[in-house]
């Protein structure tokens, strides 16, 4: 299953896009039909030329409800980007590109709405204009589809399009582990908590025992639907709405996520790859608050640098985000990041690591450890653990993790410079130092005590001082 996102400027017809094409009505809230404009979310459905049903996610375009925008977009697999053919390219269109861009969106097609209200050379102006400033975008070769709300027209070549680059560019992968951001929570009478996401991987089932993260609070799953519909297994990829028994509505706030038990831990300090957007007029100081978007979850964080005092325009770099609230992620998740005032997007980046409060070392070595892990593959986040700590537990590998245990079990098994003695990883050079001090330590022993059976594991460590 596949989930769509709008994008583009406010009034540049994004719901009205998505009624033509579902014929349900995003704007869900009365202030959203009074002002005629979208605020929150909204949700949609609709079948491609295939019969397979798509989700759509609606977002809204003011520059006031961004944080809205990046909780939508977080977790679809491609966009429909919209510009009215009347209004062109507006500063919103600009922002929400950059967006797309720093969330790792890979895929998507352009629709040039309201083209009722131009003639057609402006509208071939519009065209070109718009192809000009996405170059160098992942947006630079997709389809710009002309449309109109008022007859419909563009809706199959729309329909067409989406079909072709969700079946070309989008692969799902899965390490087996639900986890579900949660974009709305709320009561039905009769049947209790009821909260609704994209399922961005792993499957959910009736019955099956889930954890709120960050809270920590055990949940049951009572019912499952996608679009409207009942099922017994969410598969990833999909819209859901789960039935919740064990939490109540203030106990599933948008921001938490829904996961497997044990498998994630909340984190309030994380050590990341930040990307400054080129596009920004003043610095990103180190010590300076900001706002951290990840996933659905909001919160105020403290920007730490290593060694510098500021981040300009188009910087790359490793830094530390000190959150005022628990959120819960992935190693490998994108994250937003924006100035508090005058509120604006500023850059984004790549979660290294998860809870780097964990980290009791130099900043020096705390450096080394993100550039090491950099690649987020199995080897360097192993190797960058063992810096951290020579005698690893291994099952820390799995606990907020972007790999099965399969993928981690196959590179231990390969890696001949690490030992595994149980659950513990340790490098085998470590271990080399201390085989000659051993052996002197067991020869001493028996020399004073031959009949002993041999010296304790405890007191053998304190005259290694290990």
């Amino acid at each position: 299953m596949f989930v769509v996102g709008t994008a583009g400027h406010i009034d540049h017809g994004k719901s009205a896009l998505v009624k033509v094409l579902s014929g349900i009505d995003p704007d869900r809230l009365p202030e959203e039909k009074e002002r005629g404009l979208t605020i929150d979310l909204g949700f949609a459905w609709f079948d491609l030329p295939s019969g397979e049903s798509v989700g759509v996610v609606d977002v809204p375009g003011h520059e006031r409800f961004i944080k809205n925008m990046v909780a939508g977009v977080g977790s679809i697999d491609a966009v429909m980007f919209v510009v009215a053919a009347d209004d062109g390219w507006m500063p919103q269109s600009a922002e929400h590109l950059d967006i797309l861009s720093l969330l790792g969106i890979k895929t998507g097609i352009v629709v040039l709405t309201k083209i009722d209200l131009v003639d057609s050379e402006y509208l071939t102006l519009q065209k070109e204009d718009i192809a000009s400033r996405l170059k160098g975008s992942f947006l630079e070769n997709a389809p710009i589809i002309p449309f109109s709300a008022k007859d419909n027209s563009g809706r199959e070549d729309v329909l067409n399009s989406l079909q072709k680059i969700l079946d070309r560019d989008v692969q799902r992968f899965s390490i087996g582990s639900p986890r579900l951001y949660i974009d709305r929570s709320f009561i039905i009478k009769g049947m209790g908590t009821v909260v609704t996401g994209t399922l961005i991987e792993g499957e959910i089932k009736l019955g099956q025992e889930l954890q709120v993260c960050p809270s920590g609070r055990k949940v049951r799953v009572r019912g499952l639907q996608t679009h409207k519909k009942p099922i017994e297994v969410a598969q990833p990829g999909s819209r859901v709405a789960v039935n919740l028994t064990g939490a109540g509505k203030d106990d599933t706030p948008r921001g938490s996520a829904l996961v497997l038990p044990k498998h994630f831990k909340p984190t309030s300090s994380m050590g990341v790859k930040i990307r400054v957007l080129p596009s920004i007029k003043h610095p990103l100081r180190n010590a300076s608050e900001l706002m951290f978007l990840l996933g659905t979850s909001v919160t105020h964080s403290r920007l730490r640098l290593f060694g510098k005092n500021q981040l300009v325009a188009g910087d790359e770099d490793f830094a530390v985000f000190r959150h005022k609230k628990e959120i819960c992620c992935r190693i490998g998740d994108k994250f937003i990041v924006r100035q508090i005032s005058p509120p604006m997007t500023v850059a984004g980046g790549e979660v290294l690591y998860w809870d780097f409060s964990s980290i009791r070392k130099s900043k020096v070595i705390q450096l080394e450890i993100l550039k090491t892990r950099e690649k987020l593959d199995v080897a360097s986040v192993v190797r960058s653990e063992l810096i951290n700590d020579k005698n690893l537990d291994v099952s820390k590998l799995k606990v907020n993790s972007c790999f099965t245990q399969e993928q981690i079990d196959s590179y231990l098994s390969k890696a001949k410079d690490i030992v595994r003695a149980g659950g513990v990883l340790i490098e085998k050079r470590h271990l080399e130092k201390y085989f000659k001090p051993a052996l002197e330590v067991l020869e001493e022993s028996h020399r004073l005590r031959p009949w002993s059976l041999g010296i304790s594991v405890g007191e053998l460590s304190r005259k290694l001082k290990i």
